[in-house]
């Protein structure tokens, strides 16, 4: 595929990928953690919702914080998750800080990295697997009734 200098792909094979995906699956989640603001903008103006992912460390929610207003200038929909660690500020204190509800708290599975880096598949606790839950019928909820009302 076409890519820029910086090694990103380019716009126009960034929409062509999503385009794609949207026509033949219902939900459609690209990963978008390190992407640069305005190849991240070509993925928003595809998208029904965001994700956004924060950690439960101050410096951690204060970015998300910028991060979030940035977000909401883009797509409709953001939702929010906190990725938990052993001593991180909590939940409460994260969603009071952004001004928004989380839709899920991902415990922390220290053996997920050392047994992915194995090649071995990680044992997921009940916890984690339900947050996963959460999140996607969140976006995929939210995916299907932004797609209704456009429709109408």
């Amino acid at each position: 595929c076409t890519r820029t200098d910086d090694g990103l792909p380019a716009h126009e094979t960034m929409t062509a990928v999503l385009q794609s995906g949207r026509r033949s699956h219902d939900l459609v989640i690209v990963d978008c953690s390190r992407c640069a603001d305005d190849l991240l903008a070509v993925v928003l103006g595809s998208c029904d919702a965001a994700v956004l992912l924060v950690g439960d460390h101050v410096r951690a929610t204060a970015a998300a914080a910028r991060r979030h207003s940035w977000l909401r200038t883009k797509v409709g929909t953001v939702r929010l998750v906190q990725a938990c660690s052993p001593r991180g500020i909590s939940s409460d204190d994260v969603s009071r800080a952004l001004g928004v509800e989380l839709v899920a708290s991902i415990p922390h599975v220290p053996s997920m990295t050392i047994r992915a880096d194995e090649g071995d598949l990680p044992s997921l606790p009940r916890s984690y697997a339900a947050a996963c839950e959460a999140i996607v019928e969140s976006v995929g909820a939210g995916a299907q009734r932004v797609r209704r009302q456009r429709a109408a």
